[in-house]
């Protein structure tokens, strides 16, 4: 955060972006460590970066933090628990600094993206439940495509697009909330 702010100036945008899905297997099979690992990259990152930028943000009265959720954090799919809680505990996390940031200037928003295949964490995800599921990963991409109506996955141009205008001063009444980017998969 010291560089960033050497380098930048105050921080007035904070963007909590991090991907790794962890292991894809069930929940029984899951050790403590690998859990622990994929809540920390993901929530914890979250927590420890907000609470780093905050009081700044608040002597400044103003700020924007974007947490990039998922759409695993409302919606349910096999072999992935510590990334689906770790996403809806990001959810729960921007409602409540919300809550407190807002008189102070702060708006606090998620981002829940759905599959945005051209990334490697996407496409290493397809392999392996391609792998579990004994099928062709291109099949395995085409059919959980087909669950979305759109019927297509999410670019990351879009994801950023959501991102950036959540941060932006057009979004100047909108906080606590989460934003799906998933082609129409969820609809909460």
């Amino acid at each position: 955060m010291a560089a960033a702010q050497d380098r930048l100036g105050p921080i007035d945008i904070l963007v909590n972006n991090a991907g790794d899905y962890g292991p894809v297997k069930p929940v029984e099979e899951i050790s403590a460590d690998e859990w622990d690992r994929v809540i920390a990259v993901h929530l914890r990152g979250a927590f420890l970066l907000t609470r780093l930028v905050l009081p700044g943000m608040y002597r400044r009265k103003s700020g924007a933090i974007v947490n990039i959720s998922s759409l695993s954090a409302k919606a349910a799919f096999p072999w992935g628990s510590p990334y689906a809680a770790a996403k809806a505990g990001m959810l729960g996390l921007t409602r409540v600094v919300a809550a407190e940031a807002a008189r102070q200037g702060v708006r606090v928003n998620a981002v829940c993206p759905g599959p945005v295949p051209e990334t490697k964490m996407s496409k290493d995800l397809g392999h392996t439940l391609a792998t579990r599921l004994r099928i062709d990963p291109e099949l395995q991409l085409r059919q959980f495509l087909e669950g979305i109506l759109q019927g297509r996955g999410q670019t990351a141009d879009e994801v950023a697009a959501a991102a950036a205008f959540l941060a932006s001063d057009q979004a100047s009444a909108i906080t606590g909330q989460s934003l799906n980017v998933d082609g129409g998969a969820a609809f909460y």
